[in-house]
């Protein structure tokens, strides 16, 4: 049961590596606008109305 319970210290490495890729993630959104744009603009979440237009 012990190998199926992560410890402490493994929570603690995967929750700094989870926001570390967060924090990296914000950092190239903000500095690349073109990226942003392309994420935005082929996600739902970027204003899809799927009906195959895009409010723009």
């Amino acid at each position: 049961m012990k190998s199926i319970i992560p410890s402490w210290g493994e929570i603690g490495r995967e929750t700094v590596i989870i926001m570390a890729g967060a924090l990296l993630a914000a950092v190239i959104l903000s500095r690349l606008p073109a990226v942003r744009d392309f994420i935005q603009s082929n996600t739902a979440f970027g204003g899809c109305n799927c009906d195959g237009t895009t409010p723009h």
